[in-house]
């Protein structure tokens, strides 16, 4: 492209930015925005000297860079802390809380050792049932209606934690008739497709909602695991990457109650389960708080970013202040 007389391409990539909030307006398009030659032509962009242009750009290059560089390295401290967290549950799901346990053979190759006093039952003979959710002409997606009865679909798991979309629910009706999907306080819901091992433990306030068409519902004996622990080994990265090699479906992995039932699973005593969550839970809210922390200090850093370009490209950041 030939490069015009008098325009510093920069300084107008910048303008642009700034005139995104316009340009998003006039976009039209359900599935993705559009935008018309009308609608461009129709945008006043600011026009000072090449030499200002060169100048603002200049100065919003070096900036802008140093605040990039600011959110990135916040961004992989994120990043570490999640690692950290992904660590620390494989760690205790496996070896537990003492390092100086003795350890014996697990048997399976993708676990190796575990300590001496572990069990390693397959899940269904430490459950008390496992359903999946209702499929084909069980629950058609017209019989979804707003603040009914939510139900629960993988896109609903993150975390270990369930979080409804209350538009994806059913009315009481509907909700009796799939009754044999209804939830329980202690039941874990894992997603059938796509990233195997993700789960929620249903929460006493989620009580009567239903495992859905994407789900399977697994109910634990509460006399021998404790729910909370179960999830916490498929969270972990070692359980997750062997439960979709063993999963079924040539093109998307794709979980079953046979799959499931028949997976192995370390397991401590119950007391000890219970110390080993109580200790992943405290561990994760101090990471949650540096994590929340980090995801307001990257937003306000955006926000500045954004600010910045404005002020520069209409002219309220002094000449003198913007010199290298």
């Amino acid at each position: 492209m030939t490069k015009l007389d008098g325009v510093d391409e920069r300084f107008y990539f910048y303008s642009l930015i700034h005139l995104r909030p316009a340009l998003e307006a006039l976009g039209r398009g359900s599935t993705f925005m559009e935008l018309s030659a009308d609608d461009l032509r129709s945008i006043l962009l600011p026009f000072p000297s090449e030499e200002r242009q060169r100048l603002i750009a200049d100065y919003l290059d070096r900036e802008t860079a140093r605040i990039d560089a600011l959110i990135a390295e916040k961004e992989r401290m994120l990043a570490l802390l999640e690692e950290k967290r992904a660590a620390l549950i494989s760690r205790v799901v496996t070896r537990g809380l003492d390092p100086n346990a003795p350890l014996k053979p697990s048997g399976l190759d993708w676990l190796g050792e575990i300590p001496a006093h572990w069990g390693m039952p397959q899940l269904r003979f430490v459950c008390r049932s496992l359903q999946i959710g209702p499929f084909g002409s069980q629950l058609h997606a017209d019989e979804y209606v707003d603040n009914g009865v939510p139900v629960i679909n993988p896109a609903h798991l993150k975390g270990n934690k369930i979080t409804p979309d209350f538009g994806i629910s059913v009315d009481e009706k509907t909700a009796q008739r799939l009754a044999i999907h209804r939830l329980e306080e202690g039941d874990i819901v894992f997603g059938r497709r796509g990233e195997l091992g993700r789960c929620g433990v249903v929460e006493s306030s989620q009580v009567g909602w239903l495992c859905g068409t994407g789900s399977l519902r697994v109910r634990c004996d509460r006399t021998l695991v404790d729910p909370r622990y179960v999830a916490l080994v498929f969270s972990g990265t070692l359980a997750s990457t062997q439960l979709a090699l063993e999963s079924v479906g040539s093109t998307m992995d794709n979980l079953n109650t046979e799959v499931l039932g028949h997976f192995r699973i370390p397991l401590p005593p119950l007391e000890e389960q219970k110390s080993i969550v109580s200790a992943v839970e405290a561990g994760q809210r101090k990471s949650n708080a540096l994590s929340d922390s980090l995801q307001v200090s990257i937003s306000l850093a955006k926000e500045r970013r954004a600010a910045l370009i404005t002020a520069a490209v209409t002219g309220q950041i002094p000449l003198e202040e913007m010199q290298p």
